[in-house]
């Protein structure tokens, strides 16, 4: 059996969340300690906030410059759970989708207050993407964005000239 030489995490939704409390057991265990040492990635794609401030604290500075977060759009889900449930705080890098493929953004997005009114919301998005006649109704939350198929979408962009480089 050959030694592993390069862990990568991932998930889409709930899976990110689940990547990035993976990542934080392999490095709160000492019994872990040989696969810490081979992480070299978490990448999430549409995952909620995983902790509050001794979480992302703790974690941002095991993990953090190796945590990567993206975010479509106006997903929905990045922004749960809502501060009725208490203080959440991302951490590590995120990066949000433009027409060219995915950008570094120094901003993380902004914890939805109320969750039942960002659902509905996201849901009142959904129905005017069916229906372009209502896309002049601005909505800043959606859940047509958190569907995998335009995170996957946005991470096949190329780069003008970046097969050269």
């Amino acid at each position: 059996m050959k030694k592993l030489k390069a862990l990568y995490i991932t998930g889409h939704s709930l899976g990110g969340a689940m990547a990035i409390i993976a990542a934080a057991i392999i490095h709160s265990s000492s019994e872990l300690e040989p696969i810490k040492n081979v992480l070299r990635g978490v990448y999430t794609f549409g995952a909620p906030m995983v902790g509050g401030r001794v979480f992302s604290e703790t974690f941002n500075t095991a993990f953090g410059a190796h945590l990567f977060n993206h975010v479509y759009g106006h997903d929905v889900v990045p922004k749960m759970p809502p501060r009725t449930m208490g203080s959440f705080i991302p951490f590590g890098k995120q990066y949000v989708s433009t027409p060219y493929g995915w950008q570094l953004e120094r901003r993380f997005v902004r914890q939805a207050i109320l969750g039942g009114l960002s659902m509905g919301i996201g849901v009142m998005a959904f129905v005017r993407n069916q229906f372009p006649l209502l896309n002049w109704i601005p909505l800043h939350v959606s859940w047509a964005d958190h569907s995998p198929l335009n995170y996957l979408r946005t991470s096949q962009i190329v780069y003008p000239g970046s097969e050269f480089g």
